[in-house]
């Protein structure tokens, strides 16, 4: 929060020069004798006063930062609500336990039976070439918004994530993504980016299903267990 607010006044907020006498007029009253005290005027002069005045101003500049409205076009290129950032999260969430499957299987069946119903749109639960279904988790971006996320793991113990919507609901209003990522979905139906991690993300359209899958591998490679299914080809 605090990195948020200090980006925050670096870009909104900017010098202005004081006039002269506006500067005499401080130099004076700094070295002036203190007016008396009053019981308001020593909570002024409490050593606790400024920290908590600024804990305040961060407070407040921060609810006005979180508040905005969320089609701000900002905020969406911040990563709220930007598919490819939201896979990464997740990804990373299922690595650690944050995000834990609500059906663990390695039959299909059983998982698109989970999803049969509940997301308005066909969830894919491919057979990928040398990994193993973990398991799957429904949720909802903004309520009536379902999400699907399907998880694998290969030989190596490597995890590979699945995050699926609907191609309709990807709008400034519920979900994201950049002009040159649907430009490229709609032109040839495939999306990749590599990370300077070695994290790659795929994105594809399947029918009105949209894909990101997120894995330690290279884009070749990730590519190659995606495709493996016939379906995906």
């Amino acid at each position: 929060m605090q990195a948020a607010v200090k980006s925050f006044i670096s870009k909104r907020m900017c010098r202005s020069s004081v006039p002269e006498d506006v500067r005499e007029r401080v130099h004076r009253q700094s070295f002036s004798s203190p007016p008396p005290s009053t019981p308001l005027g020593g909570m002024f002069h409490h050593p606790l006063f400024r920290p908590a005045l600024a804990l305040a101003i961060i407070a407040f500049v921060a609810v006005i930062f979180y508040t905005r409205p969320p089609s701000d076009p900002e905020i969406r290129q911040a990563g709220i609500g930007n598919i490819i950032e939201e896979s990464l999260a997740n990804y990373f969430a299922v690595m650690n336990g944050t995000i834990k499957p609500q059906v663990k299987t390695s039959e299909a069946q059983i998982v698109k039976n989970f999803f049969e119903g509940k997301t308005g749109f066909e969830v894919l639960v491919p057979q990928i070439r040398e990994c193993t279904l973990v398991g799957g988790v429904l949720n909802e971006a903004s309520p009536g918004i379902p999400l699907a996320h399907v998880v694998y793991t290969d030989q190596d113990n490597r995890l590979l994530y699945m995050y699926q919507a609907c191609w309709d609901n990807i709008d400034a209003k519920h979900l994201y993504l950049p002009d040159s990522v649907r430009l490229s979905l709609v032109r040839t139906k495939w999306y990749t980016e590599t990370r300077a991690d070695g994290h790659t993300i795929v994105l594809w359209l399947h029918g009105q299903t949209l894909c990101a899958a997120v894995a330690h591998m290279a884009r070749e490679e990730l590519l190659a267990c995606l495709q493996s299914d016939e379906t995906l080809r």
